[in-house]
């Protein structure tokens, strides 16, 4: 029997299914192994949804921490080499450490802060060592720092490091002023099945002709599609809000994921992409 290509997703063609009933806050989830794991409606929870031959299941991760997580978790990211974990900043400005490792069936929570300071934001970016840099936004008084825990610091400790040496490391927090910080947002193959044809698309040559994008008092930045980088034009100094076009180079390509890059210290909200295409032969 020939093989039958699923069909594409579209407004049209999809599945909804509830599996848990505990909602979400606006937070994006975290997949960790066979799970996934989010802050709750107002975020003093933290939810675990796994899935098995089985079924799903779910589970509060701050059952035995909920006044750590009282105050509402603001962000959430995840560490993944070393001491596997989740990191979060809560509303008042607290770090939590989430030791979890489901192979060990390992469940810790931690608190954390800083003198004179509030932890804003947290985010774990890989290193050049292979090691995940965890990365803060702290603010202190008037001004927001990026901070980061020393790279290495959990492998000093692993090889015997003294307390002291290893304690005077891990305080010793790194200040970046003005650092510049690239983003890349790269969309997700666009694919769907052609109504003529019934056909999916994924075989077939494509061309992007233009990127509508809804930005929020944001500067800087520009669409790169095949190769080809376009800066956004705002017309203006000021923030700019509302939708923006943008032209793009005649190109044709099999895998059309174009990505929205911003590379400044300027502020750069994006609320929505619309991507305006047509497919050809190959």
């Amino acid at each position: 029997m020939a093989y039958t290509a699923p069909a594409a997703l579209t407004p049209t063609n999809f599945q909804c299914r509830q599996y848990t009933a505990f909602g979400s806050s606006t937070l994006a989830p975290i997949k960790v192994a066979g799970a996934l794991i989010f802050a709750g409606r107002n975020g003093s929870r933290l939810w675990e949804l796994s899935f098995s031959s089985n079924g799903s299941a779910g589970g509060d991760l701050s059952r035995y921490a909920e006044h750590l997580t009282s105050k509402g978790i603001v962000s959430l990211a995840r560490q993944a080499v070393r001491t596997p974990g989740l990191w979060a900043t809560t509303a008042d400005g607290t770090l939590l450490h989430l030791c979890h490792d489901p192979s060990e069936e390992l469940l810790a929570w931690s608190r954390h802060t800083t003198l004179n300071g509030l932890f804003r934001a947290v985010a774990v970016i890989p290193s050049q060592d292979g090691d995940d840099g965890v990365n803060f936004l702290v603010e202190r008084g008037d001004t927001t720092w990026l901070e980061a825990i020393p790279q290495g610091w959990q492998a000093a400790r692993e090889a015997g490091t003294p307390d002291a040496v290893f304690d005077a490391a891990y305080l010793s927090v790194g200040w970046y002023v003005g650092e510049v910080v690239t983003s890349t947002l790269t969309l997700l193959p666009i694919d769907i099945t052609d109504p003529q044809t019934g056909q999916p698309t994924a075989a077939r040559a494509k061309r992007a002709n233009e990127m509508v994008l809804n930005l929020l008092a944001s500067q800087g930045g520009s669409v790169v599609y095949d190769g080809q980088e376009c800066p956004l034009d705002y017309f203006g100094n000021d923030p700019f809000t509302g939708w923006l076009r943008v032209t793009l180079a005649p190109a044709h390509v099999f895998d059309l994921a174009p990505s929205i890059v911003h590379a400044n210290s300027d502020p750069f909200t994006c609320l929505a992409v619309v991507v305006r295409w047509s497919a050809h032969e190959p």
